[in-house]
């Protein structure tokens, strides 16, 4: 029997999120529950509540997001892999957007890490 394609929004809403036109491929990476923690957790940190967080709190923030211990080492790694790094960013934050991608970079690695 020929397989039919799913029907309008059945299926797809389950499978990982196609990367929307515009959107960083490296936030494509993460799924819907990783971005909803990740934003909530950003927007706890963001005290201003202006899309920045000080790099100095980017550790606590990636404690918060992905529930895992994670050395100021390797968040340094993968700033330096991004072209992310403090001494860059004109005030010492890091953006709602370049935390996301921050994030979708380590799920990548952690990913590749475990092939």
């Amino acid at each position: 029997s020929e397989q039919t394609p799913p029907e309008e929004g059945s299926q797809e809403e389950t499978d990982l999120p196609k990367p929307q036109p515009g959107r960083d491929p490296l936030i494509g990476l993460l799924t819907q529950e990783q971005v909803d923690r990740c934003n909530a957790a950003f927007d706890e940190a963001d005290q201003l509540g202006d899309g920045r967080v000080p790099f100095k709190r980017l550790h606590n923030l990636v404690y918060s997001a992905g529930g895992e211990r994670v050395s100021k080492a390797e968040i340094q790694d993968r700033l330096t892999e991004l072209g992310l790094s403090e001494e860059e960013s004109a005030d010492g934050c890091i953006s709602h957007t370049n935390f996301l991608r921050l994030m979708g970079h380590r799920a990548r690695t952690k990913r590749s890490e475990r092939l």
